[in-house]
């Protein structure tokens, strides 16, 4: 079995240099859009069919997690965070809301004891929007995408953090330091979202979103879990 798991594309297309190796699964993290390097939007969006193609060729094994700078071009969402693209937002609004009426993302998915979403899930915020962690957890998670998606909004609490530091936040938006305060148990969370120097290891956390600095992604095959460079 070997699983593959990228950190944040923003526009990047390095996934496809590793696009055509052997894979049971390739889990897309999340943030498809907002480029942080001078990618145009045409770019971004060409990039990103390319990857919803690479999904419906394998449906069954691509896995496209939903991120903040994806959440934010919802037509069922009034939020707009950092980088959010107005001058085109109408042309990722309509590739966005086209994947999620393939129902092509989801906001979680769990191999063995690794669980993979964008931010993270605390249990707070959990129990706040009355979920069992359960076997039922993952599915139920990612039928709330597409029931009610406004649970995955960010909180705006009074001793909140602007960059979502705080456990109540969603598992789009809770930070690491939060994280470890407050995860989920039993599992190994594997996570983008916050920006490191290089793939992490930390206690039952994973911190894979590198594109932007080693460019590495990470390998789990069979028994043995690595970061791997893009070359």
């Amino acid at each position: 079995m070997k699983v593959i798991a990228i950190g944040d594309i923003h526009g990047r297309n390095t996934w496809e240099k590793i696009s055509t190796e052997n894979f049971d699964y390739f889990i897309f993290i999340g943030d498809y859009f907002d480029p942080y390097e001078d990618i145009s939007a045409e770019e971004e969006i060409a990039n990103f069919n390319k990857i919803i193609n690479f999904k419906k060729k394998f449906p069954e094994k691509v896995i496209l997690l939903f991120g903040n700078h994806d959440f934010h071009y919802l037509n069922s969402t009034k939020q707009k965070y950092s980088r959010y693209n107005f001058d085109f937002h109408t042309l990722i609004d309509e590739v966005v809301e086209l994947a999620m009426d393939e129902k092509l993302f989801q906001m979680c998915f769990q191999y063995e004891h690794y669980l993979f979403s964008h931010a993270g899930i605390t249990k707070t915020w959990l129990e706040n929007i009355g979920l069992e962690n359960d076997d039922n957890l993952v599915e139920n998670i990612n039928n709330l995408l597409y029931e009610n998606p406004q649970v995955f909004e960010f909180r705006q609490l009074k001793d909140s953090k602007s960059n979502g530091n705080n456990i109540y936040q969603s598992p789009i938006w809770v930070r690491p330091e939060s994280l470890q305060k407050d995860a989920l148990e039993k599992v190994v969370h594997v996570i983008g979202h916050s920006k490191k120097p290089y793939i992490t290891f930390q206690n039952n956390i994973i911190f894979i979103d590198v594109l932007k600095t080693t460019q590495e992604y990470l390998c789990i095959e069979n028994d043995t879990i690595s970061p791997k460079k893009i070359l």
